[in-house]
């Protein structure tokens, strides 16, 4: 029943030739295992994929002095940084795309991750969002706040979160996915 239901809704949105998934990474394993679980078990011929990495200057600055050097640092440092993590999923995606025949790009945003992720996903008339969660408690969500919480309040489309990735979620993936082959 996993996939059945997300099968469903992918088919009733609006008819258009290739189906974009928007995948919004960052340098956390979450962010890694979300990608490779869609490639493992939702991706479809027909999808698009746009690997995203969001780059928020305001929060590379928290805590410099704010003298002019600092900031050059900081920005600097976070430039190396980025640009390390987009090489490393560009990578990946190019690896998976000539083994799988798969489509997409990987490309950068910048701004607050969770608004720039929808504004992004919009502007490409995204067909879905998959994304990793990075579990946090309910306390330390509501402190500091989720970029897949805002995603899913915000984006109008199916926003598929992936929980953090157990033993026992890899025994009920491989479950789902012989119940798929069995329909």
């Amino acid at each position: 029943p996993c996939l059945v239901t997300l099968d469903r809704v992918m088919s009733e949105a609006a008819p258009v030739q290739e189906k974009i998934v928007v995948i919004p990474v960052d340098d956390s394993t979450h962010a890694d295992d979300a990608l490779t679980w869609y490639l493992e078990h939702i991706h479809r011929e027909e999808f698009y994929v746009v690997v995203v990495h969001c780059f928020d200057v305001s929060l590379s600055l928290y805590g410099a002095y704010h003298s002019p050097e600092a900031v050059h640092v900081v920005l600097e440092e976070e430039k190396a940084r980025m640009n390390e993590l987009i090489q490393r999923y560009k990578t990946k995606l190019e690896s998976t795309m000539a083994r799988h025949a798969i489509k997409g790009r990987v490309t950068s945003l910048s701004g607050k991750a969770g608004e720039a992720i929808v504004k992004f996903a919009k502007e490409e008339n995204a067909t879905m969002i998959v994304m990793g969660s990075r579990g946090l408690g309910a306390v330390r969500r509501t402190i500091l706040g989720s970029v897949s919480d805002y995603v899913l309040h915000h984006f109008k489309g199916p926003v598929l979160i992936i929980p953090k990735q157990t033993k026992q979620m890899e025994i009920s993936n491989k479950e789902c996915d012989a119940k798929m082959i069995n329909l």
